[in-house]
């Protein structure tokens, strides 16, 4: 991911098929996504906080690349993030809440 000159990441999240946090590790480029199915989609959230620009303007604040590593490495997608200011800011949504417990079944009865 690469980022404008005073735009930091505030969140990435994962969102589908199942909800996690993304952390950035020391020392590495990027954020980890874990190995994927062949067929499978995800989707995710990015929030950039950014130096403060005129009402009305927009711009592009980041650059995402999605790179698969390895012995065959190769960039798969890649895409840009714009971002628009106006008076009716709304504020980022809270950090995701845990998964519900999936506790044991019973099969009494069936």
């Amino acid at each position: 991911m690469q980022l404008v000159s005073g735009a930091t990441v505030r969140f990435l999240r994962q969102s589908r098929p199942g909800r996690e946090e993304l952390v950035r590790r020391d020392g590495e480029p990027g954020y980890r996504t874990g190995g994927w199915a062949a067929a499978q989609a995800r989707e995710f959230h990015l929030c950039v906080a950014v130096p403060a620009f005129a009402d009305g303007q927009k711009r592009v604040v980041a650059r995402v690349l999605l790179v698969r590593l390895g012995t065959d490495p190769a960039t798969l997608a890649e895409g840009t993030v714009l971002a628009g200011r106006s008076e009716g800011f709304i504020a980022p949504p809270p950090p995701l809440p845990p998964p519900p417990a999936i506790g044991p079944t019973s099969s009494a009865g069936l």
